[in-house]
């Protein structure tokens, strides 16, 4: 009975959540690359899987945001209300996936610690209403940090020692398979997420002069995923799939990569909600709490260097992510101030490694645990229920006009001419206005 009130607690507490980030999402817009990704997702859900015709730009994100997109679809049909319910789900799993994370090898009250603190970093970005238009509304690289959080939570069911029985072998095949999938819908998945997680695993590897063990089994899976994703990708390209505007991947000049160092510690700061903007709920003082959040995440990456021998896979992991992530962010083309995305999973890493760095695996004391629990929660609580505040642009049950392909027959089977032929323009789709899609002039 206590185990399924502990279920029942954390079932509670997902759904709350999910409900104020559902209540933030409809504060935001969703402009006409959100209304670009709904009409794609629409077209897969109608059995359009290799999406004929369609262009895309160098991020698909096919294999995770696009089928959440299709199946709020199913339920809300296409619209507005689908696309915020999709987003704030996605955002919603990545959060679930942190807080997995950063609760591994705690118990009791520390789990829930761990939980506020996670939830904590991951919410007061969503002060800034720029932010949220980043993190949550429409498919970004946000949702692709799954695909690095995922495999870590994995990796921590390996054995440590070679003498061991692996119950879980099947985990190198399955990392190979998640990380294939991710590649096909973001490149940030093979630059970032491939050679961070073959970094730890031979890191492991060499230092324990183990040749045949589990994480000489997963730096093997993790190489063969990048051939075995552009194997797919030829295999749908011949089949007549969907096309796509090659990904950046551009390096600047060595001379350049000083000049870079300011420009990416302001889209850190940004990225984590310390940059005060106009639209900044509480203003400086919900900046200076995102500042505390940042501050917490580098102390967290510290902790996990300073004691990398002693880290689990895991923290090795998340460690490697953040650290090729703004790595290769520093040294590319693409640094701007408004680059957040581009390093989006640099969050809920910093997230996890921040709740495991501020709060003991165990709270011994049961005063000390008690409020350990109340105070984390009561900050937690805090920036979710100002982003929430945020009026909202749509309901969740608001009537609007549905949404159509201009110049079609309305009657016509759902998803038989979407995706077809040319590219097609898309009109911003704000509130409650029809999002209108209309083909190119030949």
């Amino acid at each position: 009975m206590r185990r399924w009130r502990g279920v029942a607690g954390w079932a509670c507490a997902g759904l709350a959540l999910y409900a104020v980030y559902l209540q933030v999402s409809f504060g935001a817009r969703i402009d006409s690359d959100g209304a670009n990704s709904a009409l794609q997702a629409w077209d897969l859900i109608h059995g359009h899987l290799l999406l004929h015709g369609w262009l895309f730009g160098d991020a698909t994100y096919y294999s995770f945001e696009l089928p959440i997109n299709g199946i709020t679809q199913l339920i809300f049909g296409l619209g507005p209300r689908a696309a915020h319910v999709a987003s704030a789900l996605v955002y919603f799993i990545v959060t679930a996936c942190s807080v997995a994370l950063a609760v591994a090898g705690s118990r009791g009250a520390a789990r829930a610690a761990r939980s506020a603190v996670t939830v904590t970093v991951l919410a007061v970005p969503l002060l800034t209403l720029m932010t949220v238009w980043t993190l949550i509304e429409e498919p970004d690289h946000p949702g692709t940090s799954v695909f690095m959080l995922v495999p870590a939570l994995l990796l921590d069911r390996l054995p440590d020692s070679p003498q061991q029985r692996p119950a879980s072998w099947w985990i190198p095949a399955v990392v190979c398979v998640i990380l294939a999938a991710g590649e096909l819908g973001d490149a940030t998945v093979t630059y970032v997420a491939v050679p961070a997680i073959a970094l730890a695993c031979a890191y492991r590897m060499l230092a324990g002069r183990r040749w045949r063990s589990a994480d000489a089994a997963v730096l093997l899976a993790v190489i063969v995923s990048v051939p075995l994703a552009l194997l797919i990708r030829a295999l749908m390209t011949r089949l007549g799939g969907y096309q796509m505007v090659a990904p950046k991947t551009q390096l600047a000049s060595p001379s350049h990569w000083l000049g870079h160092v300011p420009v990416v510690w302001l889209v850190l700061r940004d990225l984590y909600g310390a940059v005060a903007r106009p639209d900044t709920m509480l203003g400086a003082a919900g900046a200076a709490l995102g500042l505390i959040c940042l501050l917490a995440a580098i102390a967290g990456l510290g902790k996990v260097a300073w004691t990398w021998r002693r880290a689990t896979r895991a923290e090795q992991v998340i460690a490697a992510v953040i650290v090729v992530n703004l790595g290769i962010y520093l040294i590319s083309r693409m640094p701007a101030a408004d680059g957040s995305r581009e390093i989006a999973a640099v969050l809920p890493c910093g997230a996890v490694l921040a709740a495991r760095a501020l709060v003991p695996s165990q709270l011994a004391r049961r005063a000390a645990a008690l409020a350990a629990v109340a105070v984390t929660g009561l900050i937690a609580l805090f920036p979710l229920a100002m982003a929430a505040s945020r009026p909202r642009l749509l309901g969740l049950f608001h009537r609007h006009p549905p949404v159509r392909r201009q110049g079609h027959d309305p009657h016509d089977r759902p998803g038989a001419n979407a995706g077809r032929g040319r590219p097609a323009r898309l009109g911003t789709w704000l509130g409650n206005e029809r999002a209108v899609v209309q083909p190119r002039a030949a």
